[in-house]
């Protein structure tokens, strides 16, 4: 992936601590939606199959409602 757009994305992650004052927690599962944003993009931009970021996208649901409990 684009380096450019992962340091982009830290700086997004870094921005929402300081305006927000969020919990880890929240960072974290805030992290995981950007994260599956970009790997959204870049896919869409590969021309790879949709159906791969859907299952890629339930699976971190996934992760995040076990993380919570």
């Amino acid at each position: 992936m684009d380096v450019g757009a992962v340091s982009r994305c830290k700086e997004e992650i870094y921005r929402f601590v300081r305006v927000f004052n969020g919990t880890l927690k929240e960072c974290m599962i805030w992290f995981l939606a950007s994260q599956s944003m970009l790997q959204f993009l870049y896919i869409f931009v590969s021309g790879e199959q949709f159906e791969d970021h859907q299952q890629l996208n339930r699976k971190r649901k996934h992760e995040i409602r076990c993380e919570r409990t």
